[in-house]
């Protein structure tokens, strides 16, 4: 094993994970509540682009709202979560990461590195996905500066300070 880790599911984490859904959801609303104003002045101004903007606006107003419900439950389902624990063991060639629910057990998977889809690291977290719906979190304070960098080199991510 080259190292391991220990993190708890946070709030931190789940901020970080959702922000650049949440700035999407508020872009299409607001884009699409522009765009409705664009279209009522237009129809005061008779323009025969109004019904292509009408159907566009509508289309993104409601986009931006369907979006923001899926985060609000996505934050709700993952609130019920906030106690799990993940121990990551770090190999030559994969990590397994071993789940924890109230000091018990629940699961384990074994995850080369090549399968993984993507590595995004923030501020405080590094997700590591498997696909695109589903991502591990691992806090960076427990990680410790010479894991961080080993983590980085497998992954191939450019190093911050």
């Amino acid at each position: 094993m080259l190292f391991s880790c220990k993190t708890k599911l946070s709030e931190k984490a789940v901020a970080e994970m959702l922000k650049p859904a949440i700035k999407l959801a508020i872009f299409s609303i607001v884009v699409g509540v522009l765009g409705l104003i664009v279209v009522i002045l237009g129809y005061f101004l008779r323009h025969e682009l109004e019904k292509i903007l009408l159907f566009l606006c509508i289309f993104l107003l409601l986009f931006g709202i369907m979006y923001f419900a899926i985060i609000v439950k996505l934050k709700k389902d993952n609130k019920k979560r906030m106690d799990d624990e993940g121990i990551y063991e770090f190999y030559e060639d994969y990590l397994v990461i071993k789940s924890y629910k109230n000091g018990e057990q629940t699961g384990i998977t074994k995850l080369y590195y090549r399968d993984v889809d993507k590595v995004k690291e923030t501020k405080s977290v590094v997700f590591i996905y498997p696909n695109k719906s589903l991502a591990y979190p691992i806090m960076k304070d427990n990680l410790g500066q010479e894991n961080l960098a080993s983590l980085r080199k497998i992954f191939k991510l450019p190093a911050k300070n």
